[in-house]
């Protein structure tokens, strides 16, 4: 067997690997020159970054990568253990030589040896699909409502506002910011910046938060 990690990696930046063409090109000599020797050939891939709506469509670079393996499997976070790290679920997305598979669900755990191995746990009823578009329910945690009030107190006071001033004083009350807050608060706010770099100015525009602490449920706006 032969093992690419990651395939992406080993094509490397002079192969357009969001062309089927190019990419069904390099491919049929990968096959080519392993097929002399009986081997086959396992990859891994990223999946895509952005909303993910068909499960052969969430790897990265060309659908040429899903259409050319004979087998595709998806590795994903396991749903019904969405906060432990250490659980995920394989499940079959394609499959030309045989029927698909279950999936299964697994875990990494640490073996003596101060490695990391794979423990499989059982099978489930979760299919590729599935999981590509499933989501979790967000919740608020206390920490992340603290930030959101002194948003919701610094913009209902001012129009424009460093991004820099803006942590610096959110810093100085114990509260740190990460982007999907800073993100979501700016997109309920109306805020934009002008300008790039730490001392962009970022300004309100219209009436999206004129009276943000008159809004019903302020913090149920923000994700």
């Amino acid at each position: 067997m032969v093992y690419i990690d990651a395939l992406m990696g080993v094509l490397g930046g002079k192969v357009n690997t969001g062309s089927d063409s190019a990419v069904r090109e390099q491919l049929a000599r990968l096959h080519a020159a392993v097929s002399g020797i009986g081997a086959q050939v396992f990859a891994t891939r990223h999946l895509n970054k952005g909303e993910k709506s068909l499960a052969e469509y969430a790897g990265g670079g060309s659908i040429a990568f899903t259409a050319f393996a004979r087998s595709v499997l998806v590795c994903t976070k396991d749903p019904d253990a969405w906060d432990d790290r250490s659980r995920g679920i394989l499940a079959h997305t394609k499959g030309n030589i045989g029927p698909e598979g279950r999936s299964i669900r697994y875990r990494i755990v640490e073996a003596e040896t101060d490695v990391t191995r794979v423990e499989w746990i059982e099978s489930c009823d979760w299919t590729a699909q599935e999981l590509i578009t499933w989501k979790p329910e967000r919740e608020q945690t206390e920490e992340t409502r603290a930030r959101l009030r002194f948003l919701i107190g610094w913009w209902g006071e001012r129009e424009a506002a460093s991004a820099a001033e803006t942590k610096a004083a959110a810093k100085a009350l114990g509260l740190e910011f990460g982007k999907p807050t800073w993100q979501s608060a700016c997109s309920y706010f109306g805020i934009k910046p002008s300008g790039r770099g730490r001392n962009a100015i970022w300004i309100r525009h219209g009436d999206t938060a004129a009276t943000p602490l008159d809004a019903e449920d302020p913090l149920g706006k923000v994700h």
